[in-house]
């Protein structure tokens, strides 16, 4: 970066004018940091270190927090919104995934939850060969949510998502009706494709979970 393209960027990551941008915020960090400098760090100093670490990612933390500058109120709004939105079965962007993973936590894990499961229900589907066999891999993974989970309603709000976009794409469109059909014009038996897709992937879940408990 020039010298003088320094201060435009600087302006332009500066959340107002009037206010320290990052960049100020960071550097007060580094020089409180490089004071202990050496050859050799006392225990004192390493703890120091570690303070300025945190003090660092906290100033990136509060940079990235969509809700900086919200009352209390409208904090409570944002998160509330998030909520339904997961409830209802949307993805959350990046913003908000971050959100939640430095001021919900525990909501931060079931709802990466949630996307990973329809992540996978989108894999499913596209390799899919025809449309009846598309409702039989919607039909397992909502048949696998259990009653007890805590993210059932969400789950299943994300498989309906999922399934309704993806019969919005051309692919879909072009896949014979029945799995029989697909057999006659690809010449072999593509009905059992999911079947042994899900085997595998509840083969190496087991082998991953072995090799944990080692």
């Amino acid at each position: 970066m020039s010298i003088q393209g320094a201060p435009i960027l600087k302006n332009l990551l500066g959340k107002e004018n009037n206010k320290k941008t990052i960049f100020d915020k960071l550097s007060q960090s580094v020089k409180i940091t490089g004071k202990t400098t050496g050859n050799s760090v006392d225990a004192a100093g390493s703890q120091k270190q570690k303070l300025d670490v945190f003090s660092i990612q906290s100033e990136l933390m509060e940079y990235l927090d969509p809700t900086a500058g919200l009352s209390e109120e409208e904090k409570k709004e944002y998160e509330e919104k998030i909520i339904q939105k997961l409830r209802s079965g949307k993805k959350l962007t990046a913003e908000e995934m971050n959100y939640l993973r430095a001021k919900n936590p525990q909501l931060y894990v079931q709802a990466a939850r949630v996307q990973a499961m329809r992540e996978n229900l989108k894999n499913q589907l596209e390799n899919c060969k025809s449309k009846e066999e598309v409702e039989k891999v919607y039909g397992n993974f909502t048949s696998m949510i259990s009653k007890d989970d805590p993210m059932k309603e969400a789950l299943m709000a994300a498989y309906d998502d999922e399934l309704k976009e993806f019969k919005k794409t051309d692919k879909y469109q072009a896949l014979p009706e029945k799995e029989e059909d697909a057999k006659k014009e690809n010449g072999a038996d593509s009905g059992d494709s999911y079947q042994y897709s899900y085997q595998k992937e509840a083969t190496d879940l087991k082998e991953a979970a072995a090799g944990d408990s080692v």
